[in-house]
């Protein structure tokens, strides 16, 4: 396919937008063009193990596995880590992916399977939450202002990702967790069609969530509450999404560029077959113990 019949393919995708055609008849072309193996060289070999054998017992390609721990670590890191390319400049490992693949394409399970050392966190976390906030309650009933104390503020719900989250609940999130979160969708659209939920489809929930790619400050006033101000925050994305959905998304999204700050994950499929490859303690260990150890690096960002 040359470049000039491309062109006309999405010039023609327009016109049916903007046609009554029903939206299921829709479909935005893509131009085919081969699909480069993942860059093994990106991970420390051990890791790229982890990958492979995660690959080989679910059956799915490897990039659904790479691109996964890629996007789990920089969430991971957060705010944490910054890099500096010139005085006044500072990036994060902030990365939005889109794991592309049909229904039983393994892209769910090969998530799950990057996810558990989160979600172990995430546990312990929770775990700290509960006994935090029962001695708040405990000191809560106790205070009195004669006591001379302060009054007992209740703990912050610390978290590493969160699922089935809004815009506006973001707030709230970014607030508890300077750090940043790892937003985790199994099917990305569901994010995409929270925006406005509360607010009967209208807002700016999409240009704020464009905001976070380029690390603007969230400020929001609400009605009988304090502002709430988040100098940096910080959002990673992971997510799958099937290709036709994919195609809806790109059209919902092509005048201000939203779909374009994902990185899609799109590689050929593999036959489905019974897998006969189990996942070694070894792999599973250390992804754990990589995943420990960049949640602990101590969070000191000015």
């Amino acid at each position: 396919m040359n470049e000039l019949s491309g062109i006309r393919e999405l010039q023609q995708a327009r016109q049916l937008r903007m046609s009554t055609v029903a939206e299921e008849a829709i479909r935005i072309p893509f131009i085919t063009e081969q699909v480069l193996p993942f860059p093994d060289d990106v991970l420390p070999k051990p890791l790229w193990n982890f990958a492979v054998e995660v690959a080989e017992h679910v059956v799915c390609p490897n990039d659904y596995v790479g691109m996964g721990i890629l996007t789990v670590a920089g969430a991971l890191l957060g705010n944490s880590v910054t890099i500096s390319t010139d005085k006044g400049w500072r990036e994060r490992a902030r990365i939005w992916t889109l794991i592309v693949g049909d229904s039983g394409s393994g892209k769910s399970p090969a998530i799950g399977h990057v996810m558990k050392p989160v979600e172990a966190i995430q546990s312990q976390l929770a775990a700290e939450y509960r006994r935090a906030h029962e001695q708040y309650k405990l000191e809560a009933e106790t205070w009195t202002r004669e006591s001379g104390k302060p009054r007992p503020v209740p703990p912050p719900f610390r978290q590493v990702y969160v699922t089935d989250t809004t815009v506006e609940a973001l707030m709230d999130v970014f607030v508890a967790n300077p750090r940043g979160v790892l937003v985790h969708w199994d099917e990305a659209a569901g994010f995409v069609n929270s925006f406005g939920q509360y607010k009967g489809g209208t807002g700016s929930d999409k240009q704020q969530i464009l905001s976070l790619w380029n690390d603007v400050q969230w400020s929001v006033n609400r009605k009988g509450r304090a502002p709430l101000v988040v100098e940096h925050p910080f959002m990673g994305f992971l997510g799958g999404i099937q290709p036709e959905t994919l195609a809806k998304l790109r059209g919902f999204s092509e005048s201000d560029g939203f779909a374009y700050r994902f990185l899609v994950v799109y590689p050929d499929g593999i036959p489905r077959r019974r897998s006969q490859t189990a996942i070694s303690e070894e792999s599973r260990q250390l992804w754990d113990h990589v995943c420990r150890w960049l949640w602990g690096i101590v969070y000191d960002w000015y």
